[in-house]
């Protein structure tokens, strides 16, 4: 029990000591994964105009390929419809020259202007850097109001006139991942975990939706310093993509600082306040609400066991509120899943045949620290009764139980105490 008090206060010894963001930036281990995309991220970050110029809605489309867009003839029958006055598109090519991508797109888009910004480097899993340099020259057009990122296999699956209304409102629209057992099924690889890591609920998918503001947040170089820090600090070993926490988490450290009228932001921000760190889909959609931000999908990507059913016909795709579907995973030959991403509903924790007998306990003493009615006490009184019970049948597993339990409240009260806002200012 003593080491686990002195694991937990080394885990949370940042507060005592908090060296300059610089310093973080030069001396983080490089064997981090995805630090080179968040670095590069930051050194192509611009101060940009956060205000369009001129009286209407300007969207543009970000979109991010490989050598060629998918489904040719149905974008040129998509874009077609869309006047020239409504539609920017900016293009980076991952595999394939600036001249190759112009001419490619050039044949697809049609009448509409296309600009292919210089290739950065991207791999799989690490495309902050890539959305950075398509914000930063999408932001160069004064008259865009809205961006928007596009798979280099999305289909579109409803009309131009569909597409530029929902995407051109007010809030900008993000794609979340979802928490397991919670808003998606437990072995949906790809959503976030019942983990001590309450950061990972920022985590959610490429294809956004940003306003003129938000996108102008994203790229300013005051605010990727801080979010390269606070990645290397929180997220730099954590399983997931750095495209998909870097967007948001700017946005949110952005929000917490005050900025831009304070002109600074502060990578010491918490990411996720306690609050939402296990809070039901439209508690935590309302708490994105407050930073101008909508938990809502545009493009279905298919991901294995995500969903409740697997088949779905693609019309009730855009009937339920998607305008792309990402076809890279999905044979058209068949139907698709689907999950309702615009009106979630919570997927109930069924116990105990969802989660093991243990994990069931686990999920709810989180649940408890969730809806704050749970003490530090009665959180090691939980733990200590679930592994009890669990252990059962032998009394001296039931003891080593108990006092395993025992180490686990502890590990948990010392967290409550020293991430409590009131504590922290006493220190």
């Amino acid at each position: 029990i003593f080491w686990v008090f002195v694991a937990a206060f080394l885990q949370q010894a940042e507060i005592f000591y908090r060296p300059p963001v610089e310093l973080h930036l030069k001396t983080r281990d490089p064997s981090q994964v995805h630090i080179k995309d968040v670095l590069l991220n930051f050194r192509l970050s611009q101060i940009a105009n956060g205000t369009a110029v001129g009286p209407r809605k300007k969207l543009a489309l970000l979109m991010m390929i490989r050598k060629e867009m998918s489904h040719v003839k149905a974008w040129q029958q998509f874009l077609d419809d869309a006047p020239t006055s409504e539609l920017a598109i900016f293009v980076h090519a991952s595999d394939a020259t600036v001249d190759a991508a112009r001419d490619h797109m050039s044949m697809v888009a049609g009448r509409h202007a296309v600009t292919v910004v210089p290739r950065v480097y991207s791999k799989w899993c690490e495309l902050s850097a890539v959305m950075t340099q398509l914000l930063v020259h999408g932001l160069s057009d004064v008259e865009a109001t809205h961006f928007f990122f596009v798979a280099h296999d999305a289909l579109p699956l409803v009309t131009w006139p569909r597409v530029f209304q929902e995407l051109t409102v007010p809030q900008s629209q993000f794609c979340m991942a979802g928490f397991a057992f919670l808003d998606v099924p437990g072995r949906c690889h790809f959503a976030s975990g019942p983990t001590w890591r309450r950061d990972l609920r920022l985590k959610h998918h490429q294809w956004i939706s940003l306003t003129r503001e938000h996108a102008a947040t994203i790229v300013h170089p005051v605010v990727t310093q801080a979010v390269a820090s606070m990645y290397f600090r929180v997220f730099g070993h954590q399983p997931l993509c750095s495209d998909e926490v870097v967007p948001l988490l700017s946005l949110r450290l952005a929000a917490a600082s005050g900025f831009p009228s304070t002109g600074e932001v502060d990578p010491w921000n918490v990411a996720v306040p306690r609050s939402q760190w296990l809070s039901t889909t439209d508690s935590f959609a309302g708490w994105l609400a407050t930073i101008g931000v909508r938990a809502r999908c545009a493009t279905y990507a298919h991901w294995t066991e995500c969903s409740p059913s697997e088949t779905v016909d693609p019309k009730d795709l855009a009937r339920s509120g998607i305008l792309f579907l990402r076809t890279a995973n999905v044979n058209l030959g068949t139907e698709v899943q689907l999950r309702d991403q615009e009106h979630q509903r919570t997927v109930p924790v069924l116990w105990p045949n969802e989660l093991s007998f243990l994990g069931s306990c686990w999920i709810l003493i989180l649940q408890y620290q969730d809806y704050k009615i749970i003490l530090a006490p009665l959180n090691l009184i939980a733990a200590v009764l679930c592994l009890t019970w669990f252990s059962a049948g032998s009394p001296r597993s039931a003891v080593i139980g108990g006092f395993t339990a025992a180490g686990i409240g502890a590990v948990v009260a010392c967290r409550d105490l020293v991430s409590n806002e009131a504590f922290r200012s006493d220190l």
